[in-house]
């Protein structure tokens, strides 16, 4: 069985109030997206949201509040 490689993580925040008795809003016209991406040389993760770029540890990507998981093959060659 092949096995895959997480190299991005894109989650959407919510702001506490939305979803609440009485709250009809959008939830997705609220909150922010971040981005997890690993640099491929390094494999060092970063957190990325709007202009902000941060290291951090892949510990603390929360894949449960995941909105999208980019997975790339292990061993795949570019052609």
């Amino acid at each position: 069985a092949d096995k895959y490689d997480l190299v991005a993580n894109i989650t959407h925040d919510l702001p506490a109030e939305v979803g609440r008795e009485g709250k009809q809003r959008n939830p997705l016209e609220e909150g922010s997206y971040r981005c997890h991406v690993q640099h491929k040389a390094t494999g060092q993760w970063y957190e990325i949201q709007d202009l902000d770029v941060r290291e951090t540890m892949p510990q603390l990507i929360g894949v449960s509040e995941s909105y999208l998981l980019i997975f790339e093959r292990k061993g795949a060659t570019k052609s």
